[in-house]
């Protein structure tokens, strides 16, 4: 970062960096909500089989305490959701990650522009200020989860 960096070359880095962000928390929350319900899933049907299983004599007591125990694992998994939202932050990522990466081609096809030169201070202004809305969204978004699993 150095302090000759233009206004230009600092927007495409902060755009650049923050799109990369954006990529790794989408994948991260989207697996760990499909982890989450895949387990729930699983769990479920277990619990399903297992319960069919009772009215065999040599699993009835087994199967009842299996059953006790699972049921408690799948109602863990759906409030660890509940309070840690992966699926709201996989697609808030997802959609912010959408905008900004808009918000990027817009400034690549501005910048091609005939008229660029001449009006690059203005453009650069429109388009920060644009990317400033976009952050500071996302952030009362992510503050928002994060308020809403207290």
């Amino acid at each position: 970062m150095a302090d000759s960096e233009s206004q230009l070359d600092y927007l495409h880095r902060q755009i650049a960096e923050r799109l990369a962000r954006l990529e790794s928390s989408t994948a991260w929350y989207r697996k760990l909500y499909v982890r989450g319900q895949m387990a729930t899933i699983v769990l479920s049907a277990i619990i399903t089989i297992v319960a069919g299983l009772k009215s065999l004599s040599l699993v009835g007591s087994v199967a009842s305490d299996l059953v006790l125990v699972l049921g408690a694992l799948v109602m863990t998994a759906s409030a660890w959701a509940a309070l840690f939202s992966p699926r709201e932050s996989w697609h808030l990522n997802a959609a912010t990650y959408t905008e900004l990466r808009a918000l990027e081609a817009r400034l690549e096809f501005v910048e091609r522009g005939s008229a660029f030169g001449a009006r690059q201070d203005e453009v650069l202004a429109q388009v920060f200020a644009e990317y400033q809305g976009i952050v500071e969204a996302y952030n009362r978004h992510w503050q928002e989860l994060r308020l809403k699993a207290k």
